[in-house]
């Protein structure tokens, strides 16, 4: 409540709206983190964690020098970019951005280390990134430009330094979600496609043109979207055979 004002309650306070949205409360939201822990941006270069004990909640400001140091290291306030989104996806906390004025966007990626702060930082200079999702087997992150796809695979050591590799794939889409479903991706946009990766291509392999959302939720084997007629369920188990739950 000190930080963001109402934060209990279930009224949303008029003060939360401007004609800046990225500026407004509560900025960019909240990532559950473990089972009781919410992350949220701090006051500078730091998290404001929130964790619920016997009763009560606690409010703790975390930065890099705060001791004991935290397994996942503070976000990086850029003085010329905001934060569009934040989430919490394979235990990692996925920061977007944009720069101001600027059809230019990053991405912070950290990562849960214990031992020291470990995070990727990705810069785009040439679109606003709509999505990102990583993929494990290629040790790589494929992005959505609007327009097409993008891949950010890394090598290299992370204690010696990394090395970042960006490709266009040259693939057209328009979809604005992303998330992995196996060794596939699936996007949402104007319709639900399921996707092929490799280093080297990005394949079609099914549309569902009936599906179409502005943003979704992955839950095993479940998929919620939600669009402008309401919120709706799909069973995506098989992704070749995709279809609403009743």
């Amino acid at each position: 409540d000190q930080i963001y004002g109402h934060l209990t309650t279930n009224e949303l306070p008029d003060t939360w709206f401007s004609e800046k949205p990225e500026y407004d409360r509560p900025y960019i939201g909240m990532v559950r983190v473990g089972i009781e822990q919410i992350y949220t941006y701090g006051t500078y270069n730091s998290w404001a964690i929130c964790s619920y004990r016997t009763g009560i909640l606690n409010v703790r400001e975390e930065n890099l020098w705060s001791s004991p140091r935290g397994a996942y290291a503070p976000p990086y306030y850029y003085s010329n970019a905001f934060p569009t989104q934040v989430f919490f996806e394979d235990e990692m906390i996925f920061i977007q951005g944009k720069l101001d004025h600027q059809a230019k966007s990053y991405c912070d990626v950290i990562l849960y280390n214990e031992e020291y702060p470990l995070s990727y930082a990705f810069y785009f200079p040439d679109f606003v990134v709509c999505d990102i999702c990583y993929m494990p087997e290629m040790n790589a992150f494929i992005a959505l430009s609007g327009t097409f796809f993008w891949g950010v695979f890394i090598s290299g050591e992370t204690q010696t330094g990394f090395i970042k590799t960006y490709k266009e794939y040259g693939t057209e889409t328009d979809a604005i979600e992303i998330f992995r479903l196996g060794d596939q991706v699936v996007t949402l946009g104007d319709d639900l496609s399921v996707w092929s990766v490799t280093p080297d291509e990005i394949a079609l392999v099914k549309t569902y043109p009936d599906i179409s959302g502005r943003c979704c939720l992955k839950e095993g084997s479940r998929l919620i979207v939600a669009n402008t007629q309401g919120l709706f369920q799909y069973d995506i188990a098989d992704p070749e055979n995709i279809k609403p739950i009743p």
